[in-house]
């Protein structure tokens, strides 16, 4: 079985998700933008997940990991990059704690907004959307990547 490259599929993700809110903002419709916001964060969240097997990787952990608690329970060599990401996740007020309770909340139901009246007579809705938070959480997981690969390219 071959190996998957967890640093190209990281970057791709991270570019899906920056497509998706590109065109969230172009959407002409609030069901069309939540739609689109929705995609970006679920390619935002599957970003994490591949930078996080990244740095499984990095330890030579052969296994795939589905968080950073199960990375930390199953590596024997805690990087500082773990005890960053740790700190993050464990700060409830940090962008990445934040990020996380929008992965956990995606596609459950929201507090309706009604938008328009369709034509067939029904209402189109959706929930409250805070565009901004995603594309924050984006630029703000791309600035953590690069930093850190940057200091591994140093050491």
């Amino acid at each position: 079985m071959a190996s998957i490259n967890w640093v190209a599929q990281t970057n791709h993700r991270l570019y899906l998700s920056q497509l998706m809110l590109q065109q969230c903002q172009q959407a002409d419709s609030k069901p069309l933008q939540a739609a689109f916001e929705e995609a970006a964060l679920q390619q935002l969240q599957s970003a994490y997940l591949s930078y996080l097997n990244e740095l499984a990787g990095a330890v030579n952990l052969r296994e795939r990991v589905e968080s950073l608690s199960q990375l930390l329970a199953v590596t024997s060599l805690v990087t500082g990059d773990m005890s960053e990401l740790r700190q993050l996740e464990e700060d409830s007020y940090s962008w990445l704690a934040q990020a996380q309770r929008a992965f956990a909340e995606a596609g459950w139901p929201q507090q309706p907004v009604v938008h328009e009246v369709a034509p067939a007579g029904l209402i189109a809705s959706s929930s409250a959307s805070d565009k901004p938070a995603v594309t924050d959480w984006l630029g703000q997981l791309q600035q953590l990547i690069e930093r850190q690969r940057g200091n591994h390219r140093e050491s």
